[in-house]
């Protein structure tokens, strides 16, 4: 809308915009007299305008009037809006499913990067903050203020928190990150229905709760606790924490359970089995089953067949072999399973030590070479540091190794003495071993416990 507004001789209509960025003069020609600039502009500043006036219009409308023309003679100054703000994520918002690609070129079709992980205390996203617009001026001299941008939240969801500063976004639990409608969650449990060639291997920083089967192939990683409502189809589990599998494990070569906690089980068969806690399921059949704790195959129809089971302090079944099967069971308590594979281990790495070690002194005397005969360039010297830092680690690591070779070695020493217990029948072709001791079983024997004791060696009592 236009507001006009004359003068006492209502030859000059003044007319400012709605927005008030714009002011316009119409001369009116009412008498045969000149209307000078000073008359136009007295008019203008009765109408309140007073900025932006072009005193140029002024002068040629004075000079050359156009009657009833509309003229353009001031305007304002446009506030300058500013630029709204927005939340930035630093994770993957959308889970497009690719396969991952090998260093040969070929494509990992189980590595499809189903999870996105995230660790306690990692930014999931920030503010990039509003960038504040620049005040303007209309026509009456009033400042006009840029629109006022909305603030920034943070979109924090169960799991998250929000930085000191109130510019970020943080994970306050290890696990899965997501956006979740207009929330970022982070949960420390994952669940699936399935664990397939659909979702690929898992590997989580949390713990893994699969409601049914973990199918053929497939692998699940987890810091935390992996929990299977189904079977294990020949898959394999890597956890921090305990794993439970409902239905049991059906493997084939290759199948292996790790745990940094217990494993429970219906049964095990076709599998390796390692744990740091007990072991419990009702049957082992052609699997090996190593635990730091114990072992205890129980239940009305628990079995053994076929198996190698180690335990650091006790194994309990009820029944061991079949008269019928030529199948040689072994069952071995006192030493520690991991203690066992530490102390293959380490030869091996020992050597890669030592062989790295003679790779560095190697390329260190060349570079000492060099530099006493002045040849060395800089980049020469700089490598020679390098080195000489990397012996450094290495001659280090060595220590450490060397250290822990003879704790292990003296450990297994000391070690030696648990118990070995049959409920039902110990059919014959079984072995024994506690310690260093190792007794085979060439009868059928009932309800029997084997121990070891210092100057009788391996002794049979009966089960109660």
């Amino acid at each position: 809308m236009a507001i006009s507004t004359g003068v006492p001789n209502k030859s000059v209509a003044v007319a400012v915009s709605s927005d008030k960025l714009s002011a316009y003069v119409t001369l009116k020609q009412i008498e045969e007299v000149e209307i000078p600039a000073d008359m136009i502009r007295a008019a203008l500043h009765a109408a309140g305008v007073v900025f932006g006036i072009d005193g140029d219009e002024l002068a040629v409308m004075a000079l050359a009037p156009e009657y009833g023309a509309r003229h353009l003679v001031a305007s304002g100054v446009a506030a300058e809006q500013g630029k709204p703000g927005f939340v930035e994520y630093l994770f993957r918002t959308t889970r497009e499913l690719r396969p991952q690609e090998r260093a040969d070129g070929s494509y990992d079709y189980r590595e499809l990067g189903f999870v996105e992980n995230v660790n306690e205390g990692d930014a999931l996203c920030r503010i990039v903050p509003n960038e504040p617009g620049t005040p303007g001026k209309n026509v009456l001299g009033d400042d006009v203020e840029p629109r006022k941008l909305p603030d920034i939240k943070l979109p924090a969801g169960r799991g998250t928190r929000i930085s000191e500063d109130g510019m970020s976004l943080v994970a306050e639990v290890s696990g899965q990150v997501d956006l979740t409608g207009k929330s970022v969650t982070v949960m420390n449990t994952l669940t699936l229905e399935k664990c397939d060639i659909s979702t690929g291997n898992i590997d989580f920083v949390g713990s893994v709760r699969i409601t049914g089967n973990l199918a053929q192939g497939a692998k699940v990683t987890a810091s935390g606790n992996v929990f299977i409502g189904g079977f294990i189809e020949n898959g394999s589990i890597t956890c921090g924490g305990n794993a439970t599998i409902v239905g049991g494990i059906n493997g084939q070569t290759g199948t292996e359970v790790r745990a940094g906690g217990t494993v429970k089980c219906k049964f095990i068969q076709n599998a390796k089995v390692l744990a740091t806690g007990d072991i419990e399921c009702g049957a082992i059949i052609q699997s090996q089953v190593f635990s730091s704790a114990a072992v205890k195959v129980v239940g009305a129809a628990s079995k053994v067949l076929g198996a190698h089971i180690r335990a650091r302090n006790s194994i309990e079944c009820v029944s061991v072999g079949t008269s019928s099967s030529n199948a040689i069971n072994i069952m071995e308590v006192g030493n520690d399973p991991a203690l066992i594979e530490r102390g293959k281990s380490l030869p091996g790495e020992i050597a890669e030590n030592e062989k790295s070690i003679g790779q560095l002194e190697r390329l260190r005397d060349v570079l000492t070479q060099l530099k006493a005969a002045g040849r060395a360039t800089e980049d020469h010297e700089q490598k020679l540091v390098q080195v000489e830092e990397s012996l450094a680690n290495y001659r280090s690591k060595r220590e450490l190794l060397d250290a822990e070779q003879i704790e292990v070695k003296e450990e297994m020493k000391s070690s030696g003495y648990g118990w070995i217990t049959v409920t039902g029948t110990l059919n014959p072709r079984a072995e024994l071993r506690i310690g260093t001791e190792v007794v085979r079983v060439d009868n059928e024997m009932n309800c029997v416990k084997f121990t070891r004791k210092i100057k009788e060696g391996i002794v049979t009592v009966p089960a109660r």
